[in-house]
This record gives C-alpha cells, sequence and structure tokens, in this order.
C-alpha cells in the first residue's frame, strides 16, 4: 500500500492542475507501473483521476445552472450557520435537486435545523465574486459548495428539523448567549473567535495589533486550539486515571480528548483548520491507545483527504494552504527539543506560509516568529480550556467564563505590547509570493537535493515574480462600493484620487497591500460627499500619506467638516490643489481651473487628466451636465479613456461631451447592486452609440488601465471583459 501523502498530492494535482496536464502524467504514471509491476503508481493514477472527476463535477455545476428567476421554491435545509444575530439558511429547492440557495435571515431559533421544510419567496441571484484580491470570493465559495443562488426575499418554515439537529443548533445558540453575557468585557470577543470563530465586537484597535503581529488567526477557531483542547482534556483523564490505579489510561484518554474535539468542531460549525486537527489527533490518540506507530506525514495526509472528500475545491482556499502547509512544514522537518526546538518550529512556520500569506494578501509580517511563539501557548493552553469549561458550566455558573474574559484582556495587552515593539505589517504585494517563499523552498530542498536545492527554486522564484509582477504605470479604478477611489502608479510612486465610502476601506486597503502601494505621494479628494471621501480616516491610518489635496469651497464647507475632523488627529491638513505635482513618474497630470460659480458640491468636482506615454484619460469626479458643457467651452484633445461622471447616472455622459471627447473606452465606478440602478440604461445607450467600449467596477471588480503604447483593460480579480467592449489599439490619441 502506497503512502497516504502521495495519493493525497495526487488527488489534489487532479483538481487543481489542467485537465491535459493531469491527463499526460496519468498516462506516465500506468506506463510506469505497467514496467515496473507495482501497485503504488496504479494508486497514484486513480487518485489522479478521482481529482480529475472532482474538477470536471464542478465545471458540469457551473454550466448547468439555470437561469435567475423570482418565485416560491420550497426544499429541506441542508446547512445553517450562525454569523452574529444573523444566520444563513441553505436549502435545496424542489425544483432544482441538488441545487444549493442561501438565504439569510434574523437569528432563528432551534427549529431551523438541517433537515428542517422550508419555503422562499423572492428574488434568486448569483453570488458576488470579489471585487479585489485577497477579499473572500462568495462566488467561489458557494460554487465548491454547490451552492448556486442566493435569494433576497422571505423564508418560512414548514416543517421543523429533526430533534438532533435541533438540540446542535440549540447548543450553539446557548454557547453564543453564555457569551453575549460577558458582552461588557472586551475579552469576550476574543472568546467569540477562539470557541466559535466569531470576534464580534472587537475593536479596530485589538484586530490591528494581532494582523500586525501575524497572529490573526488566533482570533478564529485554529487548528492548534482544538489539538491543545484535546490534549489538555487526554492529560488530565490519564493522570485521573493513574491516580485511580486504572489501567489503559490512555485508552480513555483518548476516548474522552477524541468527542471533546469533535464535539469543539462541531460547535464551532466545522472551520477548516479545526476538521483537521480533529481528524489528525484523533488518529494519533487512538493509535497511541492501541500502541500503533503513528506517521506524521500520513497522519496530514489522511486529514487533507478527509476535508478534500467533502469539498475537493477547498484546496484553492487561502484557509486550507495555510493551515495545511503550516502543519507540514513541522512535520517534514526534523525535531528539535526544547526551548530551541519551540522557536525553530515557529521559524519554520513562518517561514512556509510567508508566501502564501503574500500571495493572497500582499502582506509579511517578520514579528510573527516571536508573536506566535508567545501567543499560541497562551491562547491554546489557557484561554482556550478555560473557555471550552466556561462553556459546559455557562448554566451553572458564570465564573469561568467571567476568568477567562479577563484572562483575555491581558492575551490583547500582550498582543498590543508585541505590535509596538515589534513593528507592523511589511506591504511587498502579491508578486512578492514567490520570493518570500523561497528560503523555505531552499532551505528544504538544501537538506535533500544540495545545490540544486538552492538553484532551482531561486531561478524559478525569480521568473515568477517577474512573470506576475505588476505593470509599472497603470490606473486602477478600485470596486470599493457605491463610490471613487482610483489609484496611480507609476515608476515606484503612487497616488489616490478619491478614497470611496467607509464601507469600501477594507475594499481599498487590500489592494493597496495587494499592488505593494505602502506610500502615496498625495490623495486628491474631488469633492466632500461621503462616497468619495469617508474613507480617508481608514487610510490615513494604515498607509503613509504625504499631502491631501482639496478644493473646497466655502458654499459647500458642511461637506468638509467631516473631512478636517478626520484629518485632525493624523496632523494633516487639506493644502490646495496648486500644491500637487505636475506629474508622477511617466505620468503628465492637469488640472482643470474650477468652474467659477458651481451650483452644487458634485458640479465643484476636481477634474484631472492623466497623460500617459501614448493615451490620455480624463477622470471627471460627479461633474453634471452643466459643469460638463461648461467643461467643453474650453478647447482641448480627444482622449483615449474617460472615467464616467457621476457614477453613470442618467443624465451624466452627455452626448456634448462624449461626441467632444471621443473616448474609445469609458470606466463607471459604482457598487454592485446599488440602489440607484447605476449606470443608467440611458447613459449606456449613448456610450455605446458612440462607439466607445463600456466597463464598471459594478460588473467586473477592480479594473486596471495601461497608457503606455497598447491602451488595455483588464480586470484584476480575473473578470472577463466582455467580447464586445475588448479593447484594441487602433493608435495613438489624435
Amino acid at each position: 500500500m502506497a503512502p497516504l501523502l502521495p495519493l493525497t498530492l495526487a488527488f489534489i494535482a487532479g483538481v487543481s492542475l489542467p485537465v491535459g496536464l493531469t491527463l499526460a502524467l496519468v498516462a506516465l504514471l500506468l506506463m510506469a507501473s505497467r514496467l515496473r509491476r507495482s501497485s503504488a503508481w496504479a494508486q497514484i493514477a486513480l487518485f489522479m483521476v478521482g481529482g480529475i472527476v472532482a474538477a470536471t463535477a464542478r465545471s458540469a455545476f457551473e454550466s448547468d445552472l439555470p437561469e435567475p428567476t423570482r418565485g416560491v421554491f420550497e426544499g429541506e435545509v441542508v446547512a445553517l450557520s450562525l454569523a452574529g444575530e444573523r444566520a444563513f439558511v441553505t436549502f435545496e429547492p424542489s425544483t432544482f435537486p441538488g441545487l444549493g440557495l442561501r438565504v439569510a435571515l434574523d437569528l432563528p431559533g432551534p427549529e431551523w435545523g438541517k433537515g428542517a421544510r422550508v419555503y422562499f419567496v423572492g428574488d434568486l441571484r448569483r453570488p458576488d465574486p470579489a471585487d479585489v484580491q485577497g477579499q473572500m470570493d462568495l462566488r467561489e465559495w458557494s460554487t465548491t459548495r454547490r451552492i448556486g443562488f442566493v435569494g433576497v426575499g422571505r423564508l418560512f418554515l414548514r416543517r421543523e428539523a429533526p430533534w438532533f439537529s435541533s438540540l446542535i443548533v440549540a447548543a450553539r445558540l446557548a454557547c453564543k448567549d453564555a457569551l453575549d453575557a460577558q458582552a461588557e468585557v472586551e475579552g469576550a470577543a476574543i472568546l467569540r473567535g477562539l470557541l466559535l470563530g466569531d470576534p464580534r465586537g472587537l475593536s479596530a484597535a485589538t484586530a490591528r495589533a494581532f494582523e500586525d503581529t501575524g497572529t490573526g488567526h488566533l482570533l478564529s477557531v485554529s487548528g492548534i486550539h482544538v489539538a491543545g483542547l484535546a490534549t489538555m482534556v487526554y492529560l488530565l483523564v490519564t493522570r485521573v486515571c493513574r491516580r485511580l490505579g486504572l489501567g489503559r489510561a490512555s485508552l480513555y484518554g483518548a476516548l474522552f480528548a477524541v468527542p471533546a474535539a469533535f464535539a469543539f468542531v462541531l460547535l464551532s460549525q466545522f472551520p477548516l483548520a479545526g476538521v483537521r486537527a480533529a481528524t489528525m489527533t484523533a488518529v494519533a490518540l487512538l493509535a497511541r491507545a492501541s500502541g500503533r506507530p503513528t506517521v506524521g506525514a500520513n497522519l496530514l495526509a489522511l486529514s487533507a483527504l478527509v476535508v478534500c472528500l467533502e469539498d475537493p475545491h477547498v484546496i484553492h482556499e487561502p484557509a486550507f494552504q495555510l493551515s495545511f502547509i503550516a502543519v507540514a512544514a513541522l512535520v517534514l522537518e526534523p525535531r528539535v527539543r526544547g526551548l530551541a526546538g519551540l522557536f525553530w518550529c515557529s521559524v519554520v512556520v513562518s517561514a512556509a506560509t510567508a508566501g502564501v500569506q503574500c500571495a493572497w494578501f500582499g502582506t509579511f509580517a517578520p514579528s510573527g516568529v516571536v508573536a506566535n511563539l508567545l501567543l499560541i501557548p497562551a491562547a491554546s493552553v489557557v484561554l482556550v480550556p478555560l473557555g471550552a469549561l466556561g462553556l459546559v458550566v455557562s448554566a451553572v455558573t458564570p465564573l469561568p467564563l467571567w476568568v477567562a474574559s479577563h484572562l483575555a484582556l491581558l492575551f490583547v495587552a500582550f498582543a498590543e505590547t508585541l505590535a509596538s515593539l515589534l513593528g507592523g505589517l511589511w506591504v511587498v504585494g502579491c508578486a512578492g509570493a514567490p520570493l518570500l517563499g523561497l528560503p523555505f523552498v531552499a532551505l528544504w530542498g538544501f537538506r535533500w537535493f544540495k545545490v540544486v536545492g538552492l538553484a532551482v527554486p531561486t531561478l524559478v522564484a525569480l521568473g515568477l515574480s517577474t512573470y506576475i509582477w505588476p505593470p509599472s504605470s497603470s490606473v486602477d479604478f478600485v470596486a470599493v462600493g457605491q463610490g471613487d477611489a482610483i489609484l496611480i502608479r507609476s515608476e515606484g510612486r503612487a497616488a489616490l484620487v478619491d478614497v470611496g465610502p467607509d464601507l469600501g476601506a477594507r475594499a481599498l486597503r487590500a489592494h493597496l497591500r495587494a499592488v505593494g502601494v505602502s506610500r502615496l505621494d498625495w490623495v486628491l479628494l474631488t469633492h466632500g460627499h461621503a462616497d468619495h471621501v469617508a474613507g480617508l480616516q481608514a487610510i490615513l491610518g494604515s498607509t503613509s500619506v504625504g499631502l491631501v489635496l482639496a478644493r473646497p469651497m466655502r458654499v459647500f464647507d458642511r461637506h468638509w467638516s467631516p473631512v478636517r475632523r478626520a484629518l485632525s488627529p493624523t496632523g494633516h491638513t487639506l493644502s490646495e490643489t496648486e500644491r500637487m505635482p505636475t506629474s508622477l513618474g511617466s505620468f503628465q497630470l492637469d488640472l482643470e481651473p474650477p468652474l467659477p460659480s458651481p451650483k452644487t458640491e458634485n458640479d465643484a468636482s476636481v477634474v484631472l487628466t492623466v497623460s500617459g506615454a501614448a493615451h490620455r484619460l480624463l477622470l471627471t469626479g460627479d461633474l453634471g451636465p452643466e459643469a460638463e458643457f461648461a467643461l467643453l467651452r474650453r478647447p482641448r484633445a480627444t482622449i483615449a479613456a474617460l472615467k464616467a461622471p457621476h457614477h453613470g447616472s442618467g443624465k451624466s455622459a452627455t452626448k456634448a461631451l462624449l461626441d467632444a471627447l471621443r473616448p474609445r473606452l469609458v470606466v463607471v465606478t459604482a457598487g454592485r447592486h446599488n440602489r440607484f440602478e447605476f449606470p443608467r440604461p440611458e447613459m449606456v445607450r449613448r456610450v455605446l452609440e458612440s462607439g466607445a467600449s463600456l466597463n464598471g467596477t459594478h460588473a467586473q471588480g477592480t479594473l486596471r488601465l495601461t497608457l503606455d503604447e497598447g491602451l488595455e483593460l483588464t480586470s484584476t480579480v480575473g473578470v472577463p471583459i466582455a467580447q464586445e467592449t475588448r479593447l484594441r489599439d487602433d493608435g495613438l490619441d489624435r
């Protein structure tokens, strides 16, 4: 029998690699099995075929999805997940067997558990894809779980869930209520994260401290928490059994510890890392109790197979990659005992996961080696066991949870102290992932392949980084919801035009990190409406900014008072636009003079022309029709690209503006499913009739425009540009 590790890797290759390449590998392995007469190769080939079948099944699921519609749908609940004061019910409509429908509702009772009969009245729509890299891709997540639609409407209960499902939901609700009773202590939010995976109520400063120290995983149900709880139960039971003189103490310890681990996973709604840890811990403890030896690589492979057989495409998610790579690094490395061994384990895990962390989020936490070494034992050995005990006895006494909540405050203070002493995240950009992963790969390779283990990874990492590095000069229209945030980069310099709404600040920060921007030369606020300026405080708190530029009109000063309040704690002040440089790297920047007497804040928008090596882009803020007409009174050349005024409202992008500027491309910055229904059909019709192509952040996520010799527009999150609007370079601006 072949070891489990190569079989698991073969299955993962079948799921993730292109079908043609995988089939070629299968053919080679089958030939090798005939020549060598070894069943191991045939088993590996069989697992690869299984991975191909799983990948093909997903493609078939996506292609067979019906069109979104409106109506009444009845079915049986297959999953119920709790998230704060909300819940998400997934059921299979009788009219679409095998297809999941996910609906959000206020926190329900236990009778809504798995197996309940429900019916839904409303609209179906496809889940939204990610707008920026590193953001959760709800469409990808839903597809891997065979959820085809989300429902917008009302959900009704027709038949209650079976008693066992109701009991599980009731237990989860009881745990939530017990933790909510300690809500006046901020440490309760830490316990919610550690025990239920829901760190609701955590302050932004605390979350930032854990993020800066690379210990954000401790705010959720981590695999090490599950293993730590099981180990504590195991040691406690075996010690008691030995004191009582009972034989087979290891067996009794395993019989108590394994159910405790799986109960923890069950109550925390099956987090991936928890399932992995519970599987590995259960097999290891039962093997130890029966006197059988265990191999760490096989335990890891078995847990990966358990997770992948339930959901094969989970291998594409960052949680799977970070969790399994971290454990694989520990399994493959030789053990070192004592304090030096603990430090070495922390170094190995940090090195192994650095590339994955960077690939998904564009950041690296250099202080993670020390922070994890100090904070993981505090969470896994103290907080989780004490918190779990508190949940068990919460109906009798709240004392253990009260103590755990206050100890969590010390845990938070410790994390904040480490963050202040050790420094924050390095923003390196997603393209640096191969280089950050190089130290661990080279270290592991040198041990086995000597010089080749250093030379080959180095060449591969350099090649990959060069291939995926973003263009040196580009304009990114960042999808921040209903609002504007436009990132201009050239030759290592970067600046922002508008910062979007407050709710879009997280997406904007994620995009800046993904492209490796840690400093902005300036931020230009075109006008004072919240969908353009409300994200300023969040950006100033996470990114170094030189100047904050604006042109506020005294008559509209009420729009700018929140901006000035946001600036005061940071030491920044509003600078006049005259201080803005006339260039950024290779880009030339030209500000239009203000209108003499704008009637609205929108008409007072700052208008900026960005000129690249061959093409020009006009950024128009939220200009209205009258301001557009006034803009055309001045002589001007045509442009290649236009940012649609006012998010594509019905009166924006007038025929006169389009005829005068003759843009080949118009970009709309609007939120997906926005309540204004931007871009409006009449505006879309005018743009298409002018001969320009139309694309928008509402449909394609963050868009990247290059203004060099080849005018090119792409979606940074992989959403295809529609064929009829694909750009072709037909010469320079005239």
